[in-house]
């Protein structure tokens, strides 16, 4: 309103200007000599330009601090709900934390009384362990005084195997003598095949009926004076030379003539000259362990054998 009354005087000035424009072209027209009227009429319309000018001023100054009020305030109304929403949110998240905080500290307990009964149970565990370290460290000294035992034991059983063996060859040297075809090889007694078998065949001639009595007196012998608890065998193993049988005859191959002589040098032993079985063993070798290698003919006669061995079972 104020505005629109500025306005009208405005221009109800620009009016009273332009009359009195009018009227000192009239006067200066009439009156050339009226300057200072004149002059003082242009100073009064110029004030009243100045104030007309400041008025408008006056009302762009309004109009452009009106405007930033408002927006101010819409400002200050926005930022009041942003900081109100801010507000809830916070207060909503203090509250779910505290919810967290309290859930926290109730697992905390729990894994508190957890971790204690855990402590509790690795105590009992480790008592226990402490236990058997002991039981095993006792254990421990006993199985190295029962190895050592053993050893002395192991040791003492070699020796004496050892001495019957010893006395074993020492007895059939005596009473074989430098016979033909009967020989020690190494640990071994060697009776060529030929002193025992015909030609691929496993029963015994009489020359070797009479050679394994010789060799069970003496078995006999010596068993009289072994020591009760050396547990011996004497194995008896079949050797043949390489060259292979027809097949067309009783024995398909070296292996199966091999194990036939040993298992019937065994048979005669037990069921002739009253051997106990329980110190006899046979075992076939085919021609898989010769002693000597080659074709010659008297090479392949010294493979064809029957060893006995003493061992312990």
């Amino acid at each position: 309103d104020r505005a629109a009354e500025l306005s009208a005087r405005l221009s109800e000035a620009e009016e009273v200007r332009l009359a009195e424009v009018a009227a000192a072209q009239a006067l200066r027209d009439r009156l050339a000599n009226a300057e200072t009227e004149l002059d003082a009429a242009t100073l009064a319309l110029e004030e009243q330009r100045a104030k007309a000018a400041e008025t408008l001023e006056l009302l762009a100054a309004a109009e452009i601090a009106r405007r930033d009020l408002t927006e101010e305030a819409l400002a200050a109304a926005s930022k009041i709900d942003a900081e109100e929403a801010l507000r809830r949110v916070a207060e909503d998240q203090l509250a779910r934390a505290e919810a967290l905080t309290k859930e926290e500290q109730r697992k905390v307990a729990a894994l508190a009384v957890n971790v204690q009964e855990l402590q509790d149970q690795l105590q009992v565990l480790q008592g226990l362990l402490d236990d058997s370290n002991e039981r095993d460290r006792k254990a421990n000294v006993q199985i190295a005084e029962l190895q050592a035992n053993l050893n002395q034991a192991l040791a003492q059983k070699v020796s004496e195997l050892s001495r019957f063996r010893s006395e074993f060859f020492g007895r059939m040297r005596e009473v074989l003598g430098r016979q033909q075809g009967v020989e020690t090889v190494g640990d071994r007694f060697v009776f060529q095949s030929e002193v025992l078998f015909g030609s691929g065949t496993a029963d015994l001639g009489a020359p070797g009926q009479a050679e394994l009595s010789k060799l069970a007196d003496i078995i006999r012998e010596l068993s009289s004076r072994a020591p009760p608890d050396l547990n011996w065998v004497l194995r008896v193993d079949g050797h043949t030379d390489k060259l292979p049988l027809s097949g067309a005859g009783r024995y398909r191959d070296n292996w199966e003539l091999s194990q036939a002589r040993a298992l019937s040098v065994v048979r005669y032993l037990v069921e002739v000259e009253g051997i106990p079985e329980t110190r006899l063993a046979a075992t076939g070798f085919g021609e898989h362990q010769p002693i000597y290698d080659g074709d010659d003919r008297d090479l392949m006669a010294a493979n064809r054998r029957i060893e006995f061995k003493f061992t312990e079972r």
